[in-house]
């Protein structure tokens, strides 16, 4: 892990950081904001007893490190809670990275946060190792070495993601839990399983081996419908879920309410919260108009309220 570029943001510090990744087989990048209370002048030991909290910020197609980092202003909430945010890249890159550049919805930039199983993918596309895995642990060994002020990229963390990024959020947050503290998504993907799922269904058949057997484990509904979690697992959990009404795919991909229909007769019945916000599409003008609702939701479950 190196750093290549830091710059003022907000009221801390904006890092982009580069590292190779073993389990994609090339070089990652990502950025990391690191709020003002990492840089108050006691930090150091007031991060011994309660290390700063972390939330991973997932993004979409097409979208890089840089997407959320430049229009999500979650920057600014983070200094307002005492949070940092990792910014992923959204697929492993390079010229001996496997890319379909026809199809948008798979190859380089679209990864999908899923573990790939076929060829020629299997080898770079495991996002959801290097996601939920790889990079919380370099991270944690980076910043250890670099830094006496304590930041937790592994236990005290929350998941947000968009479009892409929100279906990977939610599938990481059902898949591992309760491995996040909190899960919040805007305008995710949440059956890309389902048949009227056009970007779903290219994904998983480009990068699955055996895609009616494999799909499940990365469809938040199906993993849903299949919990063995009981009640007690998942007392004062929520997910809070940001929809805008004029998003184009809503009907076409995205189908976000469909997620509460899962719900009924399992244990996450009545955890999962879809806003729908009028007049706003799918872009980032969603993302940066409703951050601070799912900043604070964040934060209390970061236990930062």
């Amino acid at each position: 892990m190196e750093e290549t570029h830091r710059v003022n943001c907000a009221q801390g510090i904006l890092i982009s950081l580069a590292h190779d990744s073993k389990v994609n087989n090339c070089r990652m990048a990502l950025n990391v904001y690191l709020p003002k209370q990492y840089y108050t002048p006691n930090a150091a030991d007031l991060t011994k007893e309660k290390p700063i909290p972390t939330i991973y910020f997932l993004v979409g197609v097409s979208a890089n490190q840089n997407y959320a980092t430049e229009r999500s202003f979650i920057q600014w909430q983070a200094d307002t809670y005492g949070f940092a945010v990792v910014f992923p890249d959204t697929s492993p890159r390079g010229p001996d990275v496997p890319d379909v550049p026809d199809i948008e919805v798979v190859g380089q930039s679209a990864g999908f946060y899923l573990n790939a199983t076929a060829e020629p993918f299997v080898k770079n596309y495991q996002m959801f190792d290097y996601v939920h895995k790889e990079l919380p642990a370099e991270l944690t060994t980076y910043f250890d070495k670099v830094s006496p002020v304590r930041v937790d990229f592994l236990k005290n963390v929350s998941i947000i993601g968009h479009s892409m990024g929100g279906l990977g959020s939610l599938t990481g947050y059902f898949k591992l839990f309760p491995r996040y503290k909190s899960c919040s998504a805007f305008a995710p993907v949440v059956n890309p399983t389902s048949s009227d799922s056009n970007a779903g269904q290219i994904s998983f058949k480009t990068y699955l081996k055996d895609p009616e057997s494999e799909s499940a484990a990365y469809d938040p509904c199906e993993l849903i419908k299949s919990t063995t979690l009981t009640a007690q697992d998942v007392d004062g959990k929520q997910v809070l879920i940001t929809v805008g009404t004029k998003d184009h795919l809503y009907d076409t991909e995205l189908h976000s309410q469909r997620i509460l229909e899962f719900t009924k007769g399992t244990v996450w019945e009545g955890k999962i919260t879809v806003q729908l916000i009028k007049g706003f599409d799918h872009q980032s003008y969603l993302i940066a108009t409703e951050i601070g609702n799912h900043a604070k939701f964040h934060a209390k479950h970061l236990g930062l309220l």
